[in-house]
């Protein structure tokens, strides 16, 4: 169920230029869950864009090399 998959990444979830966005903010040392990282590569397999971040920093870069 798409619902329950993304109740996992719930951080951050936005449309940005068209694009779905999904973002998993983690405090600093600790790492997304095994389900997480599943459902980020789901996300990315159908099109969006998704990521885990620790800082503001490392999101911008990310979301450039996304082009948005």
């Amino acid at each position: 169920d798409c619902n329950r998959d993304l109740d996992v990444l719930r951080d951050i979830l936005a449309c940005v230029k068209g694009r779905f966005v999904a973002i998993e903010v983690k405090v600093p040392g600790k790492k997304p869950t095994t389900r997480q990282e599943l459902t980020i590569g789901q996300v990315l397999r159908a099109g969006g864009v998704a990521f885990w971040t620790n800082s503001v920093e490392d999101a911008y870069n990310q979301l450039r090399k996304a082009g948005l």
